[in-house]
């Protein structure tokens, strides 16, 4: 399509823009995540070189449970349940959109670390703050495109002191 240059000078431009918002929490300790939900009985969880585990890795956080390599593992309820009360937040757990159909949804739930804690603050965050047209969660469709979108989103979330404003484009607390 000859459009090479614009698209190089896009590229760079989010590349630059990642790198800079990745060194505002560089020194800053690392907060414990829990990540997903169960899936048919069987709870997966990204490995440490997956897409997902590296952009909180960026923001300053930790995947819990989380084991060398790319590939997804299987973790068990009771071990997610105990990996819950070391997690700082909670980030996708499923398409509930507030903390009460959360716990509807599993009695354990509401003895969750992050459930614990939300009546004080928000900290537990789904990805589905933007849906396309046809249905769709944006931020598997254009935010694969704007890895800085989703890492400013998360350093907001992990490290509000750093953040530029308290808006999110992809992350919404459950209410």
């Amino acid at each position: 399509t000859n459009q090479q240059d614009r698209a190089d000078s896009v590229y760079s431009n989010v590349k630059v823009r990642y790198l800079e918002l990745k060194s505002l929490i560089e020194d800053m300790p690392k907060k414990k995540v829990l990540l997903n939900a169960p899936y048919s009985d069987a709870w997966y969880v990204p490995g440490r070189e997956n897409y997902m585990s590296r952009l909180i890795s960026d923001a300053g956080g930790l995947v819990l449970g989380s084991k060398e390599g790319s590939q997804s593992s299987v973790m068990d309820m009771e071990k997610a349940f105990l990996l819950s009360q070391e997690a700082d937040f909670w980030f996708h757990p499923g398409s509930f959109t507030t903390v009460k159909q959360l716990k509807a949804s599993n009695p354990l739930f509401k003895d969750f670390g992050p459930v614990l804690k939300s009546d004080k603050l928000p900290y537990i965050y789904n990805n589905n703050r933007r849906q396309t047209a046809g249905g769709g969660n944006d931020f598997w469709e254009s935010g694969s495109m704007r890895p800085d979108l989703i890492l400013e989103d998360l350093i907001s979330i992990l490290y509000p002191e750093v953040a530029s404003d308290d808006s999110l484009h992809y992350y919404i607390a459950l209410e």
